[in-house]
């Protein structure tokens, strides 16, 4: 589990706990109720408990957001590290840094678009039904 990302809570069961821990950490829920030592039943009752699943749901986000942090962190040494590539005597890398560092700066322009006709949606809408 990444760090800053533990699970603690007293509203469910330690087993349930153990549960939610397992399938953060495993790949599929076979491999997670292997872990925790339940049985795929329980887990898919479980699952329709709004409590265990909120819980649940809760915790995938935080280590979604974790992951993210860490790969925010890191992402200057890898630009730092396509720019280096830039520099070097190889063509070929040099033509692939070049083609990652342009398809990523059209991608964030796209993003960027993106969010600006949302943005100016948003001002429509809350304009026409009246919320500012």
């Amino acid at each position: 589990m990444l760090m800053g990302c533990s699970l603690t809570t007293t509203e469910l069961t330690p087993k349930q706990v153990k549960t939610i821990k397992a399938i953060l950490e495993s790949r599929t829920y076979t491999e997670a109720v292997k872990q925790a030592k339940v049985g795929k039943a329980t887990l898919y009752e479980w699952l329709k408990d709004p409590l265990f699943k909120a819980e649940l749901d809760d915790r995938l986000k935080k280590l979604i957001d974790c992951s993210l942090n860490q790969l925010k962190g890191a992402s200057g040494a890898a630009v730092d590290t396509l720019v280096k590539c830039l520099k070097k005597k190889d063509p070929n890398l040099q033509y692939r840094a070049s083609v990652k560092i342009l398809d990523f700066v059209l991608k964030l322009r796209e993003h960027q678009e993106f969010e600006e006709r949302l943005d100016k949606l948003e001002k429509i809408v809350n304009e026409k039904s009246g919320n500012k």
